[in-house]
This record gives structure tokens, C-alpha cells and sequence, in this order.
């Protein structure tokens, strides 16, 4: 089981950044979805937050990097993965928000 973490709709806003169809379907702030469905969200790139608390999630995604369908994704292979950390991702505050459209800018600019 892979979760799923949205970027808030804020970062596709303010970023001029078109979600796939399928990610527009998410309704939620996150899902659990299984990994069989990562290609059809269609990823230009991914954003990958391994959690620091709870355990065993490196290990799963290290598992999962080395799954056919992981790399057979086209953000995978394009090499558009982009690891985040919870602060300030998972921080729902307005300064939170704005921490995370300036890291995800200086991301997106440095490749």
C-alpha cells in the first residue's frame, strides 16, 4: 500500500501547475492508494514524503524503488522524484504554506 499525499490545491495555483485528471479526483488531503495505481496518475514528478516517525516507512519505500511498476512510472524514469520532509509539508498553517511553495520552487528551478 502506497499513500498518496495531494499537494494542496494552493501549490497548483500559485505555481500554475496542471494536476493530472486522476489527482483531481483525490478529495481528500490524503489516501492510501496501491502502488498498481501510481501509473495512472500519469506523474510529471513526485514528491515523496518518508515519514520520520513512523517506522519502517524508509524501508518501504526503499522496497518500492526497486518495484517494475516504480520504475516504470515516467516521473521515475525522467528523474522528477523530489524528497520532502513533514515541516513544512504537513504544516497546514499560512507560513507552513508559503515554506513549502518557496521549497517546492527552489526544487522545481534546480533541476
Amino acid at each position: 500500500m502506497v499513500w498518496i499525499v495531494r499537494l494542496a490545491l494552493f501549490c497548483f495555483e500559485d505555481l500554475k501547475l496542471t494536476p493530472s485528471p486522476n489527482v483531481t479526483t483525490i478529495d481528500k488531503n490524503w489516501e492510501n492508494i496501491s502502488k498498481e495505481i501510481l501509473p495512472d496518475l500519469d506523474a510529471d514528478a513526485i514528491f515523496v514524503l518518508v515519514s520520520s516517525v513512523d517506522e519502517g516507512s524508509d524501508q518501504v519505500f526503499e522496497k518500492l524503488q526497486s518495484d517494475p511498476i516504480w520504475l516504470g512510472l515516467k516521473a521515475v524514469k525522467n528523474k522528477q522524484i523530489y524528497m520532502i520532509t513533514e515541516q513544512p509539508w504537513l504544516d497546514y498553517s499560512a507560513s507552513g504554506n508559503l515554506q513549502a511553495l518557496e521549497q517546492l520552487e527552489k526544487m522545481l528551478n534546480e533541476k
